[in-house]
């Protein structure tokens, strides 16, 4: 498990993971659309904090960015460069043993990873969401549909 983890300490990766265009603006907009004034929100796996910190400038009051991988320090910094500290308070913990005092409105993870269940972070991650959503609660993502299409290659078979 550990090298699960410092895998995901690498900001090579890190930076691969933001970089893809199409997921990182999904979730802008996913933010800006749900993220109100005044809400908390709960980014699970935060990485970079890059989720935590579009939910921040969407208007959120309380930001909890939890990652148990050592890149919870890098975000620190990155947050702190951003002028996001106020709002955005970094935790190193692990998803299954984390309960804030308060629910929070919304929890947003990047947990989707290769095909959606290929790093078993879901099982943490409905954990995390029972312990810290408040009832009626929004989470991003909410759902996922993942679609396989069969395919004949002389080339492979």
């Amino acid at each position: 498990m550990d090298f699960y983890f410092d895998c995901y300490s690498e900001l090579s990766l890190q930076r691969y993971m933001v970089s893809d265009q199409p997921r990182t603006d999904a979730f802008a907009a996913a933010i800006q659309e749900v993220v109100n004034d005044g809400d908390h929100v709960l980014d699970l796996g935060t990485g970079t904090g890059l989720l935590a910190m579009l939910s921040a400038k969407s208007g959120a009051e309380k930001v909890y960015a939890v990652d148990q991988a050592g890149v919870a320090e890098a975000a620190k910094q990155i947050i702190e460069r951003n002028h996001l500290s106020d709002t955005i308070e970094v935790i190193h913990s692990n998803a299954t043993n984390f309960q804030l005092a308060e629910p929070v409105d919304i929890m947003v993870s990047e947990w989707l990873g290769l095909f959606c269940f290929a790093e078993n972070m879901l099982d943490d991650v409905i954990v995390c969401r029972d312990e810290n959503l408040k009832k009626g609660g929004t989470m991003l993502p909410s759902g996922v549909e993942l679609l396989i299409a069969p395919v004949d290659s002389s080339l492979l078979y």
